[in-house]
């Protein structure tokens, strides 16, 4: 049985010692997009795609928030931007504008 190592993960040092820890990380696949605080730096949520995109929200707020978009969005989403403060963000939604039913022809709605 070989054992699953980890993708791409992230990870801080810490400059007066040079010891770096990991912050995120996924068996299943890479950390594609990450969710930082605009004014510290810190990493507030991460996201994976492993056959979709899922975030994980290492900050209560963040996660909080996550939920929030999730059950919005209704599908995948991605952060854009964020407000110096950390207050809005803008967020891009992936959506299946293409909703074919087995019946049409050419697998298109309406399609010939």
């Amino acid at each position: 049985m070989t054992q699953s190592t980890p993708k791409a993960r992230h990870t801080a040092a810490t400059s007066s010692t040079g010891e770096t820890r990991i912050l995120a990380e996924d068996k299943r696949a890479d950390i594609d997009n990450a969710i930082e605080n605009p004014r510290t730096g810190d990493l507030e949520a991460y996201s994976v795609d492993y056959l979709t995109r899922s975030w994980t929200g290492l900050d209560p707020k963040a996660a909080k928030d996550i939920a929030i978009l999730d059950r919005a969005a209704k599908g995948q989403w991605s952060v854009v931007s964020q407000s110096d403060d950390d207050r809005l963000w803008t967020v891009a939604l992936a959506a299946d504008l293409c909703r074919c039913d087995q019946g049409s022809a050419a697998g298109r709605p309406g399609g010939e």
